[in-house]
């Protein structure tokens, strides 16, 4: 399983507005990111966010090149 934290630091996202966008608690979000047992639907609500903007920034970053 990828490091949620490090996905969400490389994003440049706080705890805060990955709670905002995905509907979880910022406790939750921490839970995640600490290795505590999480659902499944939690797991699958931050790897959806962040798939999408990683490819969002890939996307970007080889547009400007």
């Amino acid at each position: 399983m990828e490091n949620l934290l490090e996905r969400r630091l490389s994003l440049g996202l706080s705890k805060r507005k990955v709670a905002k966008l995905t509907n979880l608690s910022r406790r939750t979000v921490l839970n995640a990111e600490n290795g505590s047992n999480i659902t499944m639907k939690t797991y699958s609500a931050l790897d959806d966010l962040y798939s999408k903007l990683e490819a969002k920034l890939d996307a970007n970053q080889s547009g400007a090149l």
